[in-house]
């Protein structure tokens, strides 16, 4: 049976405060010592990666209380199968940014399709040009749903990048470029983050919402819902966590796996909350997916994709 931990800790005066479903958690072999995602802080939790996944590369960043771990990415083994991967990206030092192929028609756009892969003509490659001198490509992964029927493609549930709704989802009832809901209103999600505020957010799929002022933000469904969760398969999930209780969520989780269920425990969604996200969402999975790891194909799109996710740190 796999199990996991979870530890909550902050400094000894503090640990009172700790809300109680923190405190309650239980599993940890007696003596260990759990290796801890985030800062030991006074106002920081410390949440223990859960068990079977070994930190992969990590890469750090100056903040307040020394050197922070700014993006980290984890494995985890299964005897006989694939492995799975948790990106943890801390928004106070590191940025996100959404990467497409060439795009035509905005607020309705069709974007033009790459693989994530390290090729000349890939999403690596793509975003590395977008690197500066303080700012290095770390991890880059696939996106939003889209119709793989069509070249150049729309995207399924919208698309936001940099303060500009390139598309507001076909498969949305947004009255723009969708009269429908393809996998019903209450399973339609959006991921949004915002590299000034260093923050992000999941939640409920509306227009306003796209029209608000959350510069980047990508449609997503449900991740206990639609895509066969209960088979195994490819899946790229996301998720965020508010690590120091200030009503901010400040770190994203990023889930990729070759072979992986979306519900269910170790599934996609499971594997999140073990690492503390409180809110998840499910990105484009199947062929799709793709993880590349600082120049390295961890996992590599069998099909062409209109948008991906780059993670760059100092």
């Amino acid at each position: 049976m796999r199990t996991t931990i979870l530890k909550c800790a902050i400094l000894v005066g503090f640990l009172s405060l700790l809300p109680a479903s923190w405190m309650l958690l239980a599993g940890e072999r007696p003596g260990a010592e759990p290796e801890l995602i985030g800062t030991r802080t006074a106002d920081a939790k410390a949440i223990s990666v859960p068990t079977g996944f070994k930190l992969l590369i990590s890469w750090k960043a100056t903040c307040p209380s020394g050197m922070c771990n700014a993006v980290s990415v984890y494995k985890k083994d299964w005897p006989g199968g694939q492995p799975d991967y948790v990106t943890v990206i801390d928004l106070r030092y590191a940025n996100l940014s959404n990467i497409t192929g060439t795009e035509s028609f905005a607020p309705c756009a069709i974007f033009g399709t790459k693989k994530v892969d390290t090729s000349d003509t890939g999403f690596w490659k793509a975003a590395k040009a977008k690197e500066t001198s303080t700012s290095k490509l770390r991890v880059v992964i696939n996106g939003a749903m889209f119709d793989d029927g069509k070249t150049p493609t729309p995207v399924a549930f919208g698309l936001k990048i940099a303060g500009i709704v390139r598309n507001y989802g076909y498969g949305t009832k947004n009255g723009v470029c969708g009269f429908t809901w393809e996998q019903g209103e209450s399973n339609t999600l959006v991921f949004a983050f915002n590299t000034s505020s260093k923050s992000s957010w999941i939640g409920p799929y509306s227009k306003t919402q796209f029209d608000n002022k959350t510069p980047d933000q990508v449609g997503a469904l449900n991740p206990q819902c639609c895509k066969s969760p209960t088979s195994y398969t490819k899946r790229t999930v996301v998720g965020i966590r508010d690590d120091n209780s200030d009503g901010t969520y400040e770190t994203v989780l990023l889930f990729s796996s070759s072979y992986a269920k979306l519900t269910g425990v170790n599934g996609a969604d499971d594997t999140l909350v073990q690492f503390g996200a409180t809110t998840r969402a499910q990105l484009d999975g199947g062929s799709s997916t793709g993880l590349i790891v600082n120049g390295t194909a961890y996992i590599t799109s069998s099909r062409a994709v209109p948008h991906a996710i780059a993670v760059f740190s100092p």
